[in-house]
């Protein structure tokens, strides 16, 4: 009878444990030894609580987001709760990852049931891409710019801090809860932050620029990009980009050639219209390149309404 009520005891305080706001003594097992981290967000997941297991991932991989593991349960963790779209984008950014040599055992163990997971959520986004080849290219105004060309876009695979994803932890305490990252935000299948509306701008994207002289840049080999093939066989790059309250420089490369460069304030927003030289009307990846001036402390980041290939 004792034993029993001592094993009682023990899982009743891992329960408690798993209950701490600091999700840093996140449960214990049989010995008392603190689970923390993935371990406590594989616990989480296991028991039956995935809201749980979720912020324990979020938390983990805040400041690093090259985690094969934390992407996987993160992932699964939002489709128990149905967020489906959430639970797509970390499959997606999980499946750019894997394809990284580095994560060569890592792909081994996660690579095929991520593609089932995410084959069952992409119905809508099929479609979306599907509407974007079959779209009009010719330019009107910024607003009348849709949104398809999201489904396209790829951009380096930024930790949730450098993407300011506080919403995601609840909203940042000390910030106001109408400041723009404690209201709004989900992490985007690009590798940047979508956010329904920014300084009158609607549906955005978010990413941090950053110094080519940072550890950063020099873990990517570059500073912060964005990629995107020309499939509609455009001739002009239209981009829609503003500093989130620091100035940035946007640099274009086409056909393995600079093409543009030029400083985007943060006063208002720069709609850009891009001659593509050589590379006009052929089907060949585009990148955009976002940098820090080095004589700049720092960027706090760069909202980007649209990047699409038009005719005009």
């Amino acid at each position: 009878m004792r034993d029993c009520q001592r094993w009682l005891l023990v899982i009743i305080g891992g329960w408690f444990a798993l209950a701490l706001p600091s999700g840093e003594s996140a449960g214990q097992v049989k010995t008392g030894k603190p689970l923390t981290g993935l371990e406590a967000a594989r616990y989480c997941l296991s028991s039956g609580m995935p809201a749980r297991a979720e912020t324990f991932c979020i938390k983990e991989l805040w400041t690093n987001i090259r985690q094969p593991a934390g992407l996987e349960m993160l992932s699964r963790a939002c489709e128990v709760q149905k967020k489906d779209e959430e639970a797509a984008a970390y499959a997606a950014l999980l499946l750019r990852l894997l394809a990284d040599s580095s994560f060569k055992a890592d792909a081994a163990k996660y690579k095929y049931q991520t593609e089932r997971r995410l084959g069952k959520l992409n119905k809508d986004w099929d479609a979306r891409k599907a509407k974007y080849a079959a779209a009009s290219r010719k330019f009107e105004t910024p607003e009348k710019a849709d949104d398809l060309w999201m489904t396209q876009v790829q951009a380096d695979i930024l930790c949730f801090r450098d993407l300011q994803a506080h919403k995601l932890l609840g909203g940042m305490k000390d910030g106001k809860p109408d400041w723009i990252h404690n209201a709004q935000g989900v992490v985007h299948r690009s590798g940047m932050k979508f956010v329904d509306t920014a300084d009158e701008r609607q549906g955005v994207l978010f990413t941090l620029p950053v110094k080519a002289s940072s550890e950063q840049a020099k873990t990517l080999g570059h500073p912060t990009q964005l990629k995107m093939s020309n499939t509609a066989k455009g001739q002009f790059l239209r981009i829609g980009a503003k500093g989130y309250n620091t100035p940035f420089v946007l640099k274009v490369q086409a056909g393995g050639k600079d093409i543009f460069s030029q400083t985007v304030t943060e006063k208002a927003w720069s709609d850009l219209k891009i001659d593509l030289k050589e590379a006009a009307g052929k089907p060949e990846d585009v990148i955009v390149e976002l940098s820090v001036p080095e004589n700049q402390a720092k960027a706090e980041g760069a909202w980007i309404d649209y990047l699409d290939f038009f005719e005009n």
